[in-house]
């Protein structure tokens, strides 16, 4: 009889009514939810399930995948509230209400969040017609299952490794990995239900999460499975692209009246003037933008770097306001924009993460050519940059390919400055960095990046500062790596390389000193200005040029004011040599023309315009392809050089 707990798994024969309506299921498995799946909404009323707008995404991809006869593996990014765990919990219940010998596992983030999704499931089903309330086995504390078929649904925190091992040593259909980011091993876990989960026709294992910490493992598989490196299909939801985000609009009202009806709306308690159905006037809508103005100018900011509409900014209003009580970071952690904006590192992040957003936008479509560095050039140097291949396919996030990316050539009559952070060069070792910038307008040129010799970044740090302009070189040497740095640009004579300047209570002194020292007076000080750069950059569009590097600011998201140490550094074991490189480079630029007294932001002057300058490229309507070949012209690489333009502006010596 329905409801009954078995004490035995033994089953007993269906009658033919009943695998009749199973067979049903498993061939319409998305209408037999829409139709007789009720679940408990935001408020405890009991509603039919209706498909959200992330939700039917899914589903779609899904169904795909079924009908192409392989298993579905899906890792989805996503804000709060978009009900992916809701849809997968209980398409697992219909699999198993249909199938024979069905196994599902939904492993949550906490010990209380699986016991309230168990307790859902159970809600599920004494909702269901009274003839697919079908006997159930010996109630557990982690399965739900049915006794006269043998399907079972697992649910487990994976808070702790110990409670997912109910459903090792048996093999699973279904699994569900809920808020990966929150796991207490997420490697571990995760490898432990891949082993039990079979790999045929038929097989899913979706992992829905919000973002978290940069670097950490769950990032570094959503990086791998956008790259097609893992079996997961990366798949970002975003929530502006969600109708019901567009409040005050006519595609959200639209949207709301196809995807729930009438029937929805009577029991759910949705009533006419319900926000999601109402279509703002122009006088409404510039009453809202205001009164969001006024609670945080930051939101209206936001709209505009991500192409918000006016209702997807009201929506964010309510959730700043009312969800998150006026925290801008967790705001930002529960409803991203972008990617970079999700996998944000919580706590105690040195840069603004709103400014490393902003700037990550800027430098999305931003010309640069990269260059393959092979050993030849790391022993023997190179004087222009058309003795360099071009290799746009260099995987510029791999740590240990050397590679140099280059945004703008040098121009005559200006002066930059070189800065290196040098490595042992062994494998496993941090990389080498190397920044070229502007000494007057803070132009980030180029950037070097890679697992190399300390010798070997003294003779690139020779090759590149004599391609622009013999710029100042200031090369880090806290320890031997840096000095060997140092003494190879030496034994190669450069001629102009940075003295260490003192400062005391009466004056400045230049020492005898050769390179920079980066140590507990200099290093919080290049890093405070290194800090106000970054916020000057993404507020002026005057110093867009000052940061250009993608792996720059991933850095920055990984870089932190340890409360251990009381000191501002790289996150574990993630790297902070481009982060030190370019605030050394900022310091040298400062003290080389103003001084340590003076500040350098003060007095920057925009960079200016002219044909020998990528800032051009940027000012002018120009397509992508049309601004790289022009940087490529200056560069005088690709189709414009081999072969005919000889030396690169004729200054290397």
């Amino acid at each position: 009889m329905p409801g009954i707990r078995r004490t035995n798994s033994r089953g007993a024969p269906l009658d033919e009514e009943a695998e009749v309506l199973r067979a049903y299921i498993r061939d319409n498995v998305d209408p037999f939810m829409e139709s007789f799946i009720r679940i408990p909404d935001k408020r405890g009323v009991i509603v039919p399930f209706r498909y959200q707008y992330g939700q039917r995404l899914i589903a779609k991809r899904q169904a795909e995948a079924e009908r192409a006869g392989r298993p579905f593996r899906v890792y989805i990014l996503k804000s709060r509230q978009v009900g992916l765990t809701t849809w997968m919990v209980n398409r697992n219940f219909t699999k198993c209400l249909a199938n024979n010998y069905r196994r599902c596992v939904t492993v949550a983030h906490l010990e209380d969040r699986a016991k309230e999704i168990l307790g859902k499931i159970k809600i599920t089903y004494n909702k269901l017609p009274a003839n697919l309330q079908f006997e159930l086995a010996q109630d557990s504390k982690y399965e739900f299952g049915f006794a006269d078929f043998g399907s079972k649904m697992f649910v487990v925190s994976g808070a702790t490794l110990k409670s997912m091992e109910l459903a090792r040593g048996d093999t699973v259909q279904d699994v569900h990995a809920s808020e990966l980011t929150r796991w207490g091993d997420p490697e571990k876990g995760l490898i432990e239900l891949q082993h039990v989960c079979h790999k045929l026709e038929g097989s899913n294992i979706g992992i829905e999460t919000t973002g978290k910490n940069y670097g950490s493992y769950p990032h570094n598989l959503w990086n791998a499975s956008k790259k097609g490196q893992t079996m997961y299909d990366a798949i970002f939801l975003n929530w502006k692209d969600d109708p019901e985000t567009d409040l005050g609009s006519e595609r959200c009202r639209k949207w709301m009246l196809f995807n729930y009806g009438e029937e929805y709306f009577e029991i759910a308690g949705i009533r006419p003037h319900d926000p999601r159905l109402q279509v703002w006037t122009d006088y409404e809508r510039d009453k809202r933008m205001q009164e969001v103005w006024e609670y945080e100018p930051q939101l209206i900011e936001r709209g505009k770097l991500y192409n918000l509409t006016p209702g997807n900014i009201w929506w964010s209003y309510q959730c700043l306001r009312d969800t998150c009580n006026g925290n801008w970071d967790l705001f930002l952690e529960d409803y991203p924009c972008s990617e970079d904006e999700a996998w944000q590192t919580r706590g105690h992040l040195y840069f603004s993460p709103y400014v490393l957003n902003a700037l990550s936008h800027q430098i999305e479509n931003v010309p640069h050519v990269i260059f393959e560095i092979k050993m030849e050039h790391l022993e023997s140097g190179f004087k222009s940059f058309a003795q360099l291949n071009e290799n746009p396919k260099i995987d510029t996030d791999d740590d240990e390919i050397p590679h140099l990316i280059v945004w703008a050539p040098p121009m005559d009559g200006r002066h930059y400055v070189i800065a290196g952070d040098s490595s042992a060069g062994n494998v496993g070792s941090d990389p080498s960095s190397i920044f070229v910038i502007d000494m007057i307008t803070g132009e980030m040129m180029c950037e070097f990046h890679g697992v190399i010799k300390p010798h070997q970044t003294g003779i690139l740090m020779d090759s590149l500062g004599r391609i622009y302009n013999i710029a100042m070189s200031a090369p880090e040497v806290n320890n031997q790596c840096g000095m060997s740095t140092l003494q190879q640009i030496q034994r190669l004579f450069y001629p102009k390389v940075y003295q260490e300047r003192k400062l005391d209570n009466i004056k400045e002194r230049l020492s005898n000193k050769a390179g920079w020292y980066t140590g507990p007076v200099t290093r919080p000080m290049a890093l405070a200005l290194l800090s106000r750069v970054l916020e000057a950059a993404a507020a002026n569009p005057g110093m867009a040029g000052a940061i250009r590097s993608k792996g720059f600011l991933n850095e920055c998201r990984t870089f932190i004011d340890n409360p251990n140490t009381g000191k501002p550094e790289a996150m574990g074991s993630c790297h902070d040599d481009r982060v030190i490189t370019l605030a050394i480079a900022w310091m040298v630029a400062q003290i080389e023309t103003k001084g340590w007294k003076d500040d350098i932001l003060g007095m920057l002057r925009p960079t200016e315009l002219t044909e020998n300058n990528s800032g051009l490229i940027l000012a002018k309507n120009m397509t992508v392809d049309e601004a790289l070949a022009q940087v490529k012209q200056q560069l005088r690489v690709g189709e414009y050089s081999y072969g005919q333009q000889g030396q690169f502006w004729g200054n290397q010596g």
